[in-house]
């Protein structure tokens, strides 16, 4: 089995293009997947690709750990700039030996809070969130992470696969692309994206509400076996008290 593969997402093969390449990395044109055509729309994001894997789990087959990431995302996280407090995209695969099974990797954790900031940031999305939280008996806090962007074992992705599907047919079914919600205090707010904030929540919920730890990929962070880990200040506002193996 190989380590680790990572899906490099974007709509545009422009992007794609100048996003990097190595043997980790498999560039995925999210206007080419073969969907139903009701999925067929950039309102969706990322979102797709989740659609995608969820009918298509066997593609997972051959990697131990599994990444979702945009192809913007050393452009998103400045990874090019000193002060930059995640990781290039390309020094991943580098840390995957150090890895642990119940670790999600994140380029942008979240703290506790994530659910006021949702709901601050998409004045009404309360609404959408509460119906989600209701039928699974999920709490409002919990750390989490932003953006789709995640790496973790391949059994966690596919668990979560199984739940996430079940719970974007039954938001799909009843409320299509049609949120109504303000998302003007989002930073860098699309508003051709709008449905895909919430639906990117159904993620964010899912791992707030779950066992697993979750470590911002931090280069200034040196993963390894040992429990002796020096831990960034980012991580310790993000979470107070994880304690990385």
């Amino acid at each position: 089995m190989n380590d680790i593969k990572i899906f490099v997402l974007h709509n545009e093969e422009e992007v794609l293009n100048k996003a990097v390449s190595n043997e980790f990395i498999k560039k995925i044109n999210l206007n080419n997947l073969e969907l139903n055509q009701k999925y067929k729309t950039n309102k969706l994001a990322e979102n797709r690709f989740l659609i995608y894997l969820s009918n298509n789990k066997g593609i997972l087959a051959d990697y131990d750990y599994i990444g979702i990431c945009s192809a913007r995302w050393d452009e998103k996280y400045q990874t090019n700039q000193e002060s930059s407090n995640v990781l290039k995209l390309e020094k991943v695969p580098d840390l995957v030996k150090s890895f642990k099974k119940n670790v999600i990797y994140v380029p942008a954790p979240i703290k506790e809070d994530w659910y006021e900031k949702s709901i601050y940031m998409h004045e009404g999305m309360e609404v959408y969130i509460d119906e989600l939280l209701k039928r699974n008996n999920f709490k409002k806090t919990g750390s989490s992470f932003y953006s789709n962007n995640f790496i973790c074992k391949r059994s966690i992705l596919i668990e979560f696969l199984k739940w996430w599907k079940k719970e974007f047919d039954y938001f799909f079914e009843k409320y299509k692309c049609e949120y109504e919600y303000n998302s003007e205090n989002c930073p860098n707010y699309k508003e051709d994206v709008n449905c895909a904030y919430f639906y990117e929540r159904i993620t964010v919920a899912y791992f707030a509400n779950k066992n697993y730890n979750i470590v911002g990929l931090d280069p200034k962070i040196k993963i390894t076996d040992e429990y002796n880990v020096v831990r960034s200040e980012a991580i310790e506002n993000f979470n107070k008290n994880l304690k990385l193996l």
